[in-house]
C-alpha cells in the first residue's frame, strides 16, 4: 500500500510540474511585455507570426497608450490578426458605418483575411441603395494611390472576396453593375457563403463571436 502511495504521490507532483512549465511557457515574461510597451515592432510582429495570443493584454495596452495614429493602426491590425474579439468587432463597426466604401477598410480587410473578412464582406451585398447617402454624410474624397474609391459596397465586396477564396465561385470574369451577369455572379457569392459555413470557420481569423450587424455597433444602434 505504501509503494502504491508513493506511486501516486510522484505521478501528482510530475504532473503539477508539467502544468506549471506549461503554464510559464504560455505566459509572456516581464522583458517581453516592456519592450512591447516601449513599441517594439519586432516583438509584436513575432507574436502576430507565431499567433501568440498570451501578448494581446500588452498590446492592447500599447494601444490605449499610443496617441500617434499610424502606430494605434498597427497595434490594432495585430490585436485583430490574434483574434481579439474586441478589436475584430471594431473593425466590423468602422466598415460597416460607411458600407466598405473608404479604402482604409479594404487595406484592414486584406491584411486581416480569414473568415472574418469573408464575413464582413458578406453584409456588403444589400447595401448599395446608402451609397450616395454614405458618401455625401462621410464627405469621402479620392486619397492618392487609391484606386478602388468609390466603388458601390456591393462592388467592393464582389472586388475582395476572391482574395480570400483559393477558388472562388464565379469564374466569369468582370459583369457590369446592373447587368444580368452581375446578379448572378452576387448570387453565385451568396451560395457560396451560405454552403461553406464551416470551411469560413476554420479559416482565421474567424471572427467568433463577433456581431456581422448594425446591432454589434452601439454607436450605430
Amino acid at each position: 500500500m505504501a509503494k502504491i502511495i508513493s506511486a501516486f504521490t510522484c505521478m501528482v507532483v510530475a504532473l503539477s510540474s508539467f502544468l506549471s512549465f506549461q503554464e510559464s511557457a504560455r505566459s509572456p515574461n516581464d522583458e517581453t511585455i516592456h519592450r512591447i510597451l516601449r513599441g517594439e515592432t519586432d516583438v509584436i510582429d513575432e507574436a502576430v507570426r507565431t499567433g501568440d495570443t498570451s501578448l494581446i493584454p500588452a498590446i492592447r495596452q500599447r494601444l490605449n497608450m499610443e496617441t500617434d495614429q499610424e502606430r494605434r493602426r498597427y497595434d490594432q491590425l495585430a490585436l485583430a490578426k490574434l483574434r481579439d474579439r474586441d478589436t475584430l468587432q471594431a473593425v466590423f463597426c468602422e466598415i460597416e458605418e460607411v458600407a466598405g466604401v473608404d479604402t482604409d477598410g479594404w487595406r484592414k480587410l486584406r491584411y486581416i483575411g480569414g473568415g472574418f473578412s469573408i464575413r464582413t464582406l458578406a453584409t456588403l451585398f444589400d447595401r448599395d441603395p446608402e451609397f450616395g447617402k454614405i458618401l455625401k454624410k462621410k464627405k469621402l474624397r479620392r486619397q492618392r494611390g487609391d484606386d478602388l474609391l468609390f466603388l458601390r459596397p456591393s462592388e467592393v465586396a464582389l472586388v475582395l472576396l476572391p482574395e480570400f477564396v483559393s477558388n472562388p465561385p464565379w469564374q466569369g470574369g468582370y459583369t457590369l453593375y446592373g447587368s444580368k451577369e452581375r446578379q448572378e455572379e452576387l448570387q453565385a457569392w451568396h451560395e457560396w457563403i451560405n454552403t461553406h459555413g464551416t470551411e469560413i470557420q476554420q479559416m482565421q481569423p474567424n471572427g467568433e463571436r463577433v456581431i456581422f450587424s448594425k446591432s454589434g455597433c452601439p454607436e450605430r444602434k
